[in-house]
């Protein structure tokens, strides 16, 4: 169902909340190699930090924090190439940078977090 709303009209294809529900479907009923091809395609189609923030959450869940570097570089890569304005731009690195903390605090590696805080404190 979620395929033909996708399909239905232009603006859908670009739905942030439409296309997070649909994944979440394609997590559920289908494997994870389609899971991947999904993600994939949702992250050429669709700029947006909805999208990215729980991307990240994705690649936490599949790969732990092992794959948290490797989401976030590709992240930050997708905010410098995106037609944000400035401060836009700016927002979405900061909620990254925010997640990514989170992420490493609720995993354990609250030296990593901190150390993290601390290195942008002193920039």
């Amino acid at each position: 169902m979620l395929e033909k709303a996708l399909a239905a009209h232009p603006a859908n294809r670009t739905s942030p909340v439409l296309r997070l529900r649909y994944l979440e479907a394609v997590r559920e009923a289908k494997g994870a190699k389609e899971e991947e091809a999904a993600w994939e395609r949702a992250l050429l189609e669709i700029k947006s930090e909805e999208l990215w923030l729980q991307y990240i959450t994705y690649r936490l869940t599949r790969g732990g924090v092992s794959a948290l570097d490797a989401a976030v570089v590709r992240i930050m890569k997708e905010i410098a190439s995106s037609q944000f304005e400035p401060r836009r731009a700016f927002f979405a690195r900061l909620r990254v940078f925010w997640r990514t903390i989170v992420a490493l605090k609720q995993a354990g590696y609250l030296e990593r977090a901190t150390s993290a805080v601390q290195a942008q404190i002193e920039l």
